[in-house]
């Protein structure tokens, strides 16, 4: 295409640990993952790792740094723990063979690690205040990033950039799709489409409820899903549509589900929408699994306390569902009708 170890087994805490055990969902499982916040976790290709981006606080020198931790899925076991950004690690994705890792902050820099070595194998100063969104090419050459005003395209091994275009606002987390062919960020009550061939918007999806806040992509790049709000204080409105990103056509629209999302994901096969926030601004977080065929709703947990779920991932085979909330990662296992039959 061209563009214009040794560590240390992790605590397992069965279902009678917090959040609330969930209805329809199997053998939760809780990590203890970072000190301080879970702020970012994606699944491996092959489903069988977990990596979860976070901080670690050392309290000699009082300063914190971004952590980095791989898990095993089924055992809950640590498999490897990687330092080298200076501050939270904010966003991550694996390339599509599984071998590579990417890494983004607000340090400057984006960092490829080896999955299998758990070393370092690339840094690239970015030319922003940080990394806000992250996405490989289906061959794994290429790296996208995302600043808040521009979009960067380098070589994944050598981090020379390939091409770059600037994007409209500089709201939310921005996205890539899993073919690497659209870029989609937040912009006020929109979401702008890009071609990341030729950097251009071709398509904005409009009447949001209002601020558009999380993105999510289907595994096969066919299903948008787009979460927005909007306030009069101090009651928050919120709003989860899903649209056909190839021709701008809304398929549905899910009001007051979940007011403030916080985080958002949908499965690989785009049945269900997995959704978490709270009723307003503050309290207790709820993660709710929807079925987009017919609207009907799931509580899948509630956190019960002050900790905010900071972000939500399917595995690949869409069988688990994974979940950061304040210093922990969630696992459950996921029936294939969590929801039952209509």
């Amino acid at each position: 295409m061209k563009y214009a170890w040794n560590v240390p087994t992790a605590l397992l805490l069965l279902a009678a640990g917090s959040p609330s055990a969930a209805d329809g969902l199997k053998e939760r499982v809780v990590l203890p993952a970072h000190e301080e916040w879970v702020y970012c976790l994606a699944f491996a290709p092959d489903g069988k790792t977990v990596a979860t981006g976070g901080r670690q606080h050392n309290r000699q020198t009082g300063q914190s740094a971004g952590e980095l931790k791989l898990w095993d899925v089924d055992t809950g076991k640590q498999r490897a723990v990687m330092y080298g950004h200076t501050s939270e690690i904010r966003v991550l994705a694996f390339a599509p063979d599984g071998k590579a890792l990417a890494t983004g902050t607000t340090d400057n820099a984006i960092k490829v690690w080896d999955v299998e070595t758990a070393k370092e194998a690339l840094s690239v100063r970015t030319a922003e205040f940080g990394a806000y969104g992250l996405g490989f090419s289906p061959d794994g050459k290429t790296l996208g990033y995302a600043g808040h005003l521009a979009v960067r395209l380098v070589d994944a091994a050598t981090g020379r950039e390939l091409a770059s275009f600037r994007r409209r606002g500089r709201d939310g987390t921005p996205i890539f799709s899993s073919d690497f062919k659209t870029f989609v960020a937040p912009n006020h009550q929109d979401a702008d489409l890009y071609d990341i061939v030729t950097g251009k918007v071709r398509l904005v999806l409009e009447d949001h409820r209002g601020s558009v806040s999380r993105l999510a992509f289907s595994a096969d790049g066919k299903t948008l899903a787009v979460a927005s709000y909007r306030s009069e204080y101090p009651k928050y409105f919120g709003e989860i549509k899903l649209w056909d990103p190839a021709t701008g056509r809304e398929r549905a629209t899910f009001k007051d589900v979940i007011n403030m999302v916080r985080a958002m994901t949908l499965s690989p096969d785009g049945k269900f929408v997995a959704v978490a926030g709270s009723k307003e601004l503050t309290g207790p977080n709820d993660i709710k699994l929807i079925d987009v065929a017919t609207g009907r709703e799931l509580r899948v947990a509630t956190t019960g306390g002050k900790d905010w779920v900071s972000c939500l991932a399917f595995s690949p085979d869409g069988r688990r569902l994974a979940a950061g909330i304040g210093k922990t990662v969630t696992l459950w296992e996921v029936p294939s009708d969590p929801i039952g039959s209509k």
